[in-house]
């Protein structure tokens, strides 16, 4: 259907000029990439409200979820506590966005909710993770994410 071509394509395009826009502009990559996960998240929900198609809900979303929180994961091992501070908002992200296709199961958007749970329990054991390994970084950063 001509819906679902347009939707790809026009994906294709976002996707290629944020792909460009890292390799040209940008000083810190890291960021742009911990970034690149919230965009693939958001093309994902524009596919999904166009075409109601419940395959993303049930495996491009919490797919998604699962790849974003493992880079976070490798990233947050290699550069322990230095990789909090400098990016604890993009990885309070991923946790909040990582129970998202919990929701979606809630809301029976979902044909299969296995992936949806493995997403939702990464995401928890990543948090519980940040806390027991950085917690002073982390609630500084939070306090200074939060504060008025």
């Amino acid at each position: 259907p001509g819906d679902i071509v347009l939707t790809v394509c026009l994906g294709l395009v976002v996707n290629y000029l944020f792909v460009r826009n890292i390799i040209t502009h940008t000083p810190d990559f890291l960021r742009v990439v911990v970034r690149y996960f919230l965009v693939l998240l958001a093309i994902a929900a524009v596919w999904f409200l166009v075409s109601r198609n419940l395959v993303v809900t049930t495996f491009v979303i919490p797919g998604i979820c699962l790849v974003a929180l493992v880079f976070d994961g490798v990233l947050f091992a290699v550069f322990r506590g230095t990789f909090v501070t400098t990016y604890a908002k993009y990885l309070l992200f991923d946790v909040a966005l990582g129970l998202i296709p919990i929701a979606l199961t809630a809301l029976g958007l979902t044909t299969w909710d296995v992936l949806a749970l493995i997403s939702a329990f990464v995401a928890l054991v990543f948090l519980l993770g940040m806390v027991v390994f950085t917690r002073k970084q982390l609630i500084a950063e939070v306090r200074k994410l939060f504060s008025a």
